[in-house]
């Protein structure tokens, strides 16, 4: 069965995108549709200090955007001040964790060896990045280099029937606004992604942190 989970390329996303990864065959970065400013394309949710309820936002600079302007047109403005606020926040919040030395190196290499100032191949590249240390064998599609029907009713499931989908892995909220109907009559199985439940089951093992809803994976 090959299965397709699709998403917009976010900034370090949280565990539930990976878990979404994880379940798939095939992961298309959705980078050729409206970017939102309230989106996690140009951000993402960290703690504000380590045991802490406190949240903050890590975000990247972009260039002017329109109403109207795509993710994958978007440039990130071009310094590094940002890069530099960014790694000396988590080395701040995290220098004492257990695997910090293994991994922040990679964050910083990720970071400042970027080949581009396109938002779409930051975010994707460090996707795949963690992707790889997390041994994910998923492969990954960007679409907006997929040949797709403009006036497709449905877009996901067009890209499911594109990639000859046995089934599709969609998100805890996906129902509300496609139909899970439509994708069984075209012989793809719909198959929600419930991350949370996932988590509530570790909790119950103690194997995970009670408080990862909407964190990045950082």
């Amino acid at each position: 069965m090959t299965k397709v989970a699709i998403h917009q390329p976010n900034y370090f996303p949280w565990l539930g995108y990976f878990f979404k990864i994880y379940l798939s065959d095939q992961f298309v970065f959705l980078d050729d549709v409206i970017f939102s400013k309230r989106s996690y394309v140009k951000r993402t949710l960290i703690k504000d200090e380590i045991g802490s309820l406190g949240k903050t936002y890590l975000s990247v600079p972009l260039e002017k955007v329109s109403s109207q302007s795509k993710i994958n047109t978007i440039s990130i403005c071009q310094n590094s001040e940002w890069k530099q606020k960014h790694l000396n926040r988590l080395y701040y919040l995290y220098h004492h964790a257990k695997y910090f030395s293994k991994y922040f190196p990679i964050i910083q290499d990720s970071l400042w060896m970027m080949r581009s100032w396109r938002l779409v191949e930051l975010n994707s590249s460090l996707v795949i990045k963690v992707a790889e240390i997390l041994n994910l064998n998923t492969f990954f599609f960007f679409f907006s280099k997929l040949t797709y029907l403009k006036e497709h009713n449905n877009r996901n499931l067009q890209i499911c029937m594109i990639l000859d989908a046995d089934a599709y892995i969609a998100g805890a909220g996906a129902s509300n606004y496609e139909d899970p109907g439509l994708f069984e009559v075209n012989k793809v199985k719909y198959i929600i992604s419930d991350f949370m439940a996932f988590i509530d089951q570790k909790k119950e093992k103690r194997e995970i942190s009670p408080q990862v809803n909407g964190y990045s994976i950082l």
